[in-house]
C-alpha cells in the first residue's frame, strides 16, 4: 500500500506517503456508494454527507475507505481525478514518504 493514515498537525487523522511516489502517478481509486445529490440529501448521517466527493453536475460518491481522511491542501501534492463517475487521486507532484 502506498498510503496509511496517521495523525496531521493541523486536522486530526491524514493519509501520508508510506513511500515515495512520483509526480503523476496514480495513488489509489476512491471507492463508496455512487448516488444521485437527491439521495443524498436523504441520508440522515451528517458525516457521510460531508465526505461525500462529487463526481458529476448531480451524481456522488461517499467514500468507504480511508480517503474519508484526505485533508485540503493550500499547496496540493495530489488531485482527484473524475472520470466516467469514477475517482481517482492523482499526484501532481512528487510526493515524499512520511
Amino acid at each position: 500500500m502506498r498510503m496509511h493514515l496517521k495523525e496531521s498537525n493541523s486536522h486530526g487523522k491524514g493519509v501520508f506517503a508510506s513511500k515515495d511516489i512520483k509526480k503523476n502517478s496514480s495513488i489509489f481509486k476512491l471507492f463508496g456508494e455512487v448516488m444521485h445529490f437527491n439521495k443524498l440529501l436523504k441520508i440522515k448521517n451528517t458525516t457521510l454527507r460531508w465526505n461525500s466527493i462529487q463526481l458529476s453536475a448531480t451524481d456522488y460518491i461517499t467514500p468507504k475507505d480511508f480517503s474519508i481522511y484526505l485533508n485540503h491542501s493550500c499547496d496540493p501534492n495530489s488531485a482527484l481525478i473524475i472520470k466516467n463517475k469514477k475517482a481517482y487521486l492523482k499526484s501532481i507532484k512528487d510526493i515524499k514518504k512520511k
